[in-house]
């Protein structure tokens, strides 16, 4: 048996079978797999074979079976993967012109991923390489790392994921340009003020990159988070918010575009 090689993977259907024999046979082989244990003839009063079959995606498990004139049977079992599909990158995170702090995230159609590479940097301070780890098969799956773009704050990098199976396919996403910002925001006063039911808020930043800055009432009967300033007036988020009556514990959030993130906690009753 020449081909299939057991144990073997082969990145298309169409697989070659390559075999010979010592006296002229019938042969034939059955997939293990199929309950049917149906047997497929491959060739009458031969003494060779070669010529390609299609096969299953996935392992495959068959046995050959030569039988001479006279009914005498010779088996042989081969194991062997197809994998012919390509992998499929669907999306890469941050989005392209986005700010990044470090996390990156491909989602892939790919069942039986070998490598998964994160590729990125710039000419300035270089460019680097590293491998994902536990990034499993499927139709739809995600594979994250973090990094340290330490070396790159304030910059603009390139990124690109590339994706290798166990058949040898290679795949490269979309090269991503992203600004990097890996500094928290700083909250240099966070001051408020009860008049009745209002709180009246006034809380200085300093972010050039901000976003959002939220507060999670821990007293809540159904605490989330809520928003408190979506943009900055001078460096400052100035606003009333109003409460019911009783004790309140919040956790104030300032995030940045990038993902970082400062907090505080008040207390107040109202």
């Amino acid at each position: 048996m020449n081909n299939p090689i057991n144990n073997s993977v082969y990145n298309k259907r169409a697989v070659l079978l390559d075999l010979q024999v010592n006296e002229e046979s019938d042969l034939s082989y059955t997939d293990n797999n199929d309950e049917d244990g149906r047997w497929k003839n491959i060739c009458q009063g031969c003494l060779s074979y070669n010529n390609s079959r299609s096969f299953d995606e996935g392992w495959n498990n068959i046995t050959i079976k030569a039988e001479d004139v006279l009914g005498n049977p010779s088996f042989f079992d081969v194991f062997f993967f197809v994998d012919s599909k390509k992998p499929i990158i669907k999306k890469t995170e941050p989005r392209n012109n986005a700010y990044a702090s470090g996390e990156f995230i491909v989602t892939y159609y790919e069942e039986n991923p070998e490598d998964v590479w994160l590729n990125y940097g710039n000419n300035a301070t270089g460019n680097r390489s590293v491998k994902l780890l536990g990034c499993l098969g499927g139709k739809r799956e995600e594979c994250e790392i973090n990094v340290s773009l330490a070396d790159y704050d304030g910059q603009e990098i390139e990124y690109w994921f590339n994706i290798t199976d166990i058949a040898g396919y290679f795949v490269k996403s979309r090269i991503g340009k992203v600004k990097v910002d890996v500094t928290a925001p700083v909250i240099n006063y966070l001051n408020y003020d009860i008049i009745g039911r209002y709180v009246y808020f006034n809380i200085s930043i300093t972010e050039q990159n901000f976003d959002v800055i939220e507060y999670y009432d821990n007293n809540d009967l159904k605490p989330r988070w809520r928003r408190l300033c979506s943009r900055l007036r001078n460096g400052s988020c100035v606003v009333r918010k109003i409460f019911s009556y009783g004790n309140h514990s919040l956790d104030i959030q300032v995030t940045d575009k990038a993902g970082n993130s400062v907090g505080e906690n008040i207390e107040f009753v109202i």
